[in-house]
């Protein structure tokens, strides 16, 4: 075991240095200027003036669903224990953790520990159609390849 850490830290290479990102314009940005253009680059503003056909047929169908009384419908049956087992195979455990600065190994252990528990409540959040916030929130990391510009082109990387 202890071969192999000595040979990563052997082999690891220093912290990339920032890089300063720059306008369409060529001027450099400062960092706050940095992060609202990745931010606008990444997450524009969600405007109806934009839409897509998708964007469209999804509002539709958002915008027609009551939210009092709502009901599973036979595209939305409940979760099942299989389910929730394959998703736990698929959690990569060198992954860095989520925001709550939980990891895949961790996370696998507590819900393993109560599945019954966290199958019933994730039932209980799709029958409510509610999911908590923080389930939906994730760190975005810009990756930049060496040599490589920052593009709108670039797909984030996120947890």
């Amino acid at each position: 075991m202890w071969d192999k850490v000595y040979r990563v830290i052997r082999n690891k290479k220093g912290r990339l240095p920032d890089t300063l990102l720059r306008n369409s314009e060529g001027k450099t940005l400062s960092p706050h200027e940095s992060a609202k253009l990745l931010a606008n680059t990444f997450y524009p503003d969600d405007s109806v003036s934009t839409d897509m056909p998708f964007h469209i047929r999804t509002r539709e169908r958002i915008e027609d669903k009551p939210v009092e009384g709502l009901r599973l419908s036979e595209d939305d049956p409940p979760f099942t224990m299989v389910e929730l087992k394959a998703v736990l195979r698929e959690l990569n455990p060198k992954k860095a953790p989520g925001p709550d600065g939980l990891t895949a190994d961790i996370c696998i252990a507590a819900i393993e520990s109560e599945m019954e528990v966290f199958l019933a409540i994730a039932n209980k959040c799709l029958e409510l159609a509610y999911f908590p916030t923080h389930w939906k929130t994730a760190h975005v990391v810009i990756i930049p390849k060496p040599g490589k510009r920052i593009t709108p082109s670039l797909n984030p990387t996120g947890r």
